[in-house]
């Protein structure tokens, strides 16, 4: 019983880590053909 219980768990994790990786990447994408990503994070001063 547990162990079923132990797959079930894993089986669920395993979609939203899917799903989650799947809507970032969408996003990611969608928000470079509308043009809204400007470049790399820098820890310099703007110029």
């Amino acid at each position: 019983m547990l162990g079923a219980v132990n797959l079930a768990v894993f089986l669920v994790g395993m979609v939203i880590l899917v799903g989650g990786t799947y809507s970032s990447i969408a996003d990611i994408i969608d928000k470079y053909n509308k043009g809204t990503v400007h470049g790399v994070f820098t820890c310099g001063s703007p110029e």
